[in-house]
């Protein structure tokens, strides 16, 4: 039964990965630009990985005073966008150890 029930919860997992990886793409990548191969948010020259520079060394505030058109949404977006690319990152480099 424990088992039975692992793999149902293991199946489940793997569903809410694929669901949460095309709200990604709809979503966030959509909202994320390239420049001059550079991921900018939308509508701006500002990198996602400056925003989260900014925000993790320097705090939110500090953020909004360099960037005070930024809203809620762009910086969750450029978060994400970070977020799921060191996860990318991390995974390739896991499968070149591997082989």
């Amino acid at each position: 039964m424990w088992a039975a029930a692992t793999t149902i919860n293991h199946s489940l997992g793997s569903q809410l990965d694929m669901l949460a990886a095309h709200l990604f793409e709809e979503t966030v990548m959509k909202a994320v630009r390239k420049k001059n191969r550079v991921a900018c948010l939308e509508g701006t020259n500002i990198s996602v990985y400056h925003v989260v520079d900014l925000l993790t060394n320097d705090g939110l505030e500090a953020l909004l005073d360099y960037y005070p058109n930024l809203t809620q949404e762009d910086i969750d977006t450029a978060t994400l966008y970070v977020k799921q690319r060191k996860e990318l990152f991390e995974q390739n480099l896991e499968k070149q150890k591997g082989v």
